[in-house]
């Protein structure tokens, strides 16, 4: 009955040093019938050959090289994984995380037993880096409770937005019919295109089911987004992925105040941060005036006049030429533009 086939597409990068954990742990599942479909995402450490001779005794397994016609980085991989995969379900895995071997079952188990919902997550570890202590990440099951109507309300948002919760890459398993007539990853993002895609695909309506059990090991490792997301790039790229989210949200939910005013105090944190990276990075001021730019445009959707936008403007300019000279007035952006919204901490993932 429950035998129906999964595909786990996982794009991979000079990932030699976890191919193995990941390989094992996807071979261990208690459910049997799966494709994995591991993408080469243009590694130079040996990963492909390695991924070739540790998947060569499992006809389930295919590695293959992202072609040029996607744009680098994991999500033009995950897009070209999707078209190579034929199963009922999809996990959209990352190489350097861990599966339990329940992982695939209990998904597929709920899925057949709610067949109105599109996609099913769990609760789940987390390991900043190997070695060190891990958390246990457990869902407020009051998200997952009219899912659907949940979707429609900005307490769920200003939430989602400010990362109270969220859903990482490899835990939602999708039906595949949910999900294969709608636009794929933005290949135009490069840090939290899960927040962006996550958030597209439940504002055209799908419905997302908890299973109140950890089936999986979020991982992290010292070349990874989260552990050098303070650097400009990727601080940029999390501005933009921010700009997406509430591009998404104005097209399906209309203009709300609220949510538009959390992307304006996102996009001043982000600036301050762009600010405090080192002066000898030859990105950094080319990516604050990017900011600037950002930060201008959502003051332009929030109705802000050209004369109280220039003064304000104006006012974080100076505050970002004494900060980046100084080091000081780190706290002044949040006095210039306060979060009129704040949300809590823990209030919706339970850390242990």
């Amino acid at each position: 009955m429950n035998d129906y086939k999964v595909s786990i597409i996982v794009p991979y990068y000079n990932s030699a040093s976890y191919l193995e954990r990941l390989i094992t742990s996807v071979k261990g599942q208690s459910h049997r019938n799966f494709e994995c479909i591991l993408v080469d995402d243009g590694s130079s450490d040996g990963s492909f050959g390695l991924a070739d001779a540790l998947t060569a005794d499992d006809p389930r397994f295919r590695n293959v090289a992202r072609p040029d016609q996607y744009r680098a980085g994991g999500r033009g991989a995950k897009n070209y994984g999707f078209t190579l995969s034929s199963g009922t379900f999809v996990v959209f895995f990352d190489s350097d995380d861990l599966m339990y071997d329940n992982h695939l079952s209990s998904r597929v188990a709920y899925l057949m037993e709610h067949p109105g919902k599109d996609a099913v997550v769990s609760d789940f570890g987390w390991r900043v880096m190997e070695g060190k202590p891990k958390r246990i990440y457990r869902y407020n099951p009051v998200i997952f409770e009219n899912f659907t109507a949940n979707v429609r309300e900005d307490w769920f948002w200003l939430n989602y937005i400010d990362l109270r919760f969220w859903y990482n890459p490899g835990n939602p398993m999708w039906r595949r019919s949910s999900i294969e007539h709608k636009p794929m990853w933005d290949e135009t993002t490069s840090i939290g295109e899960d927040h962006e895609y996550h958030a597209r695909l439940m504002l055209q309506g799908l419905d997302i089911g908890h299973l109140k059990v950890v089936t999986w090991d979020y991982m992290a490792n010292e070349t990874s987004m989260i552990s050098t997301s303070e650097a400009v790039r990727p601080l940029l790229s999390r501005s933009y992925g921010k700009t997406l989210v509430t591009r998404s949200l104005i097209q399906y939910l209309g203009f709300r105040e609220p949510l538009v005013r959390k992307d304006l105090t996102w996009q001043m944190k982000i600036l301050r941060r762009v600010v405090a990276c080192p002066k000898t990075d030859p990105e950094r001021d080319k990516a604050i005036e990017i900011m600037f730019q950002r930060i201008r445009h959502v003051m332009e959707i929030l109705g802000y006049g050209d004369l109280r936008r220039g003064m304000v403007i104006g006012l974080i300019r100076m505050t970002a030429l004494i900060h980046g000279i100084t080091g000081k007035m780190y706290s002044a952006y949040s006095w210039i533009i306060g979060d009129k919204h704040v949300t809590k901490d823990n209030d919706y993932f339970t850390i242990s």
